[in-house]
């Protein structure tokens, strides 16, 4: 499929027009005052320009679907989505205020399967580039007290002139050059998006974006951030609703499923190790489907449908979900846990991710894995959202070939001393088995 081209003229366009015109105006006003920082990468051979898209990007958010009809309108009139291709004043390329909006619907737009991008602890720097390294907050405890008598102070007696240190340190982490299009790796490819010609509505287009560009993007962060949990060496087993760490212990009529009495095991056993918890007193679970379908039998008749409360509720616990779009793949809240579901690992045979042969009482039983963890376990830096481009090189017109890419960085705050010796285990396997024993 090749798309058409058009003459670039100096004089002013229909869409620059239209783009001083409305919210559309007001948005890219915002953008284009924006702090931009050159960033210089790759031992000094790339340079490349990062916008501040905080403000911009919370103006499109709150006003996503005011925009839509007039990011519409000012694409049709550069030739695009149907629009009047033999115009003047049309334009030979997609503009970046289209880009961004594809970009930014992008970034927020999250399939069910796809939660890990929820729980991580995030910071932003837009003047970082490939190669640098950004600073995550890793908060921990002040020691606690052993008698009442440490907290009695005595009237007219002068308080300790020396601190504490400071209960808190930073975890540095190397931003990486993410995208789509890595040389000679098959199925990886740049990918053509002929609706953005061929299209007759903004909808239409965002959807064959969100299939070609995005999805390959959420699959990438899904299991960046994911693999950074898998890191842990802490894993537990349903020894008939108690917590064990060795897989023997499981024998004939130990259950070995995902179970409520298992979970409120489970939860007291991370409450014992003073693994903190989310701000309500919660830790996060994320459960393979097999697991899941096995839990909701076993509550039964305690199961019940997710209410716009218990969303709101988890949102305000999860910075990153008021950030970057809604909350998804939620069961609910139960055993002290919030739950959520995924069919993105544990769902294989042996040797795939989260899907393991283990050695029970009963004999070797294929386990699979789900992911218990508290707060602030796993660190995400981002220099650059993911960004849409478009090659510069289009064959004379003929052909028009786009990747997605971003700068960010992903790495462990407290997931197991394993990766250092200053972290906390705060996470843990919970490997069941499809049928009970």
């Amino acid at each position: 499929m090749t798309t058409p081209s058009f003459n670039t003229v100096s004089s002013p366009t229909s869409s620059d027009k239209l783009m001083q015109q409305g919210l559309l105006g007001e948005w890219m006003a915002i953008r284009d005052s924006a702090e931009t920082k050159q960033v210089i990468f790759d031992r000094g051979t790339r340079i490349i320009e990062h916008r501040d898209q905080a403000e911009s990007f919370q103006f499109w958010k709150r006003n996503k679907e005011a925009l839509r009809p007039e990011i519409e309108r000012a694409a049709k009139a550069d030739g695009f989505l149907m629009g009047s291709r033999d115009a003047a004043t049309a334009k030979s390329d997609i503009s970046s205020m289209l880009l961004d909006h594809l970009s930014m619907l992008m970034r927020t737009t999250h399939q069910s399967r796809r939660v890990y991008w929820q729980f991580p602890t995030v910071v932003e720097d837009f003047t970082r580039g490939p190669g640098d390294t950004i600073q995550i907050p890793r908060w921990t405890y002040n020691a606690e007290p052993t008698a009442t008598t440490d907290y009695t102070l005595t009237p007219g007696t002068a308080l300790e002139t020396d601190m504490q240190n400071l209960a808190t340190s930073e975890v540095s982490m190397v931003l990486q050059e993410l995208g789509l299009g890595k040389a000679s790796v098959s199925g990886f490819e740049p990918v053509g998006i002929p609706e953005f010609w061929m299209s007759r509505s903004v909808y239409s287009l965002e959807q064959a974006v969100m299939a070609r560009l995005g999805q390959s993007y959420e699959v990438c962060l899904d299991h960046l951030i994911r693999t950074k949990y898998f890191s842990t060496l802490g894993v537990l087993y349903n020894d008939n609703g108690f917590v064990t760490a060795t897989p023997g212990d499981v024998g004939v009529g130990d259950d070995g499923t995902m179970t409520q009495s298992f979970l409120h095991s489970v939860y007291a056993y991370m409450s014992g190790q003073k693994v903190p918890t989310w701000m309500d007193g919660c830790y996060g679970l994320v459960m393979h489907s097999t697991a899941a379908g096995q839990f909701r039998t076993d509550i039964g008749e305690q199961l019940r449908p997710t209410t716009m409360r218990d969303v709101e509720e988890l949102t305000n616990l999860l910075p990153q979900v008021a950030l970057e779009g809604n909350v998804v793949g939620y069961l609910g809240k139960y055993c002290n846990f919030h739950i959520f579901e995924t069919n993105a690992h544990s769902l294989g045979t042996n040797g795939t991710e989260g899907a393991q042969n283990e050695t029970f009482g009963t004999g070797t039983v294929l386990t699979r894995s789900s992911i218990a963890f508290g707060n602030a376990a796993v660190g995400r830096g981002i220099a650059m959202p993911p960004q849409i481009r478009k090659d510069s090189n289009d064959d004379f017109g003929r052909l028009g070939k786009f990747v997605w890419l971003s700068h960010e960085a992903v790495g462990t705050l407290d997931v197991d001393p394993n990766n250092d010796a200053s972290e906390q285990r705060r996470v843990w396997e919970l490997r069941t088995i499809d049928v009970a024993v």
